[in-house]
């Protein structure tokens, strides 16, 4: 599967959608219409971008975007202030964005092996979200540093 069938788009109830492990390239914009959407699983796939509404999934809690191809988060992700877990790890990301601070439930965030070097301090004032292993120490006002084979930010 190359992509979400266009059926699945048109289950506005759905609250849990799992298709990792096939061959999704891209997502169809109408995804975003499942507002009632709460867990989204898109691992092991061949993504390089997300649909630029995602904000629109404003239930989401959990997102699983590792093992793709992402380059870049959309800065509209920053919107999702109901998401409390999003695992980005093992993708091509070189940064988050800038508003990564106003996912304030997040409790959850895996970035191993990407090419972020330095993580905006905002990543600290996250929600319940804490300094977790591949992080250094940093001094105020400096953004965290990340090993980028070990960082993790968890509660």
């Amino acid at each position: 599967m190359i992509t979400v069938p266009p059926a699945v788009t048109r289950c506005l109830g759905l609250t849990f959608l799992d298709v990792s492990s096939n061959s999704i390239e891209t997502l169809p914009d109408e995804l975003c219409g499942l507002r009632g959407l709460r867990e989204l699983h898109l691992a092991w796939n061949k993504l390089a971008e997300l649909p630029r509404d995602i904000n629109q999934l404003t239930q989401l809690r959990t997102l699983c975007l590792g093992f793709n191809q992402i380059a870049r988060l959309p800065p509209n992700l920053c919107k999702l202030r109901n998401l409390e877990i999003l695992h980005v790890n093992d993708n091509a990301l070189e940064r988050l964005p800038p508003g990564i601070g106003q996912c304030t439930g997040l409790r959850e965030l895996l970035l191993q092996y990407n090419k972020i070097e330095r993580l905006p301090l905002q990543v600290s004032t996250c929600g319940r979200a804490s300094r977790g292993r591949g992080l250094t120490e940093h001094r105020s006002g400096s953004s965290p540093t990340c090993r980028s084979s070990t960082c993790g930010v968890t509660c």
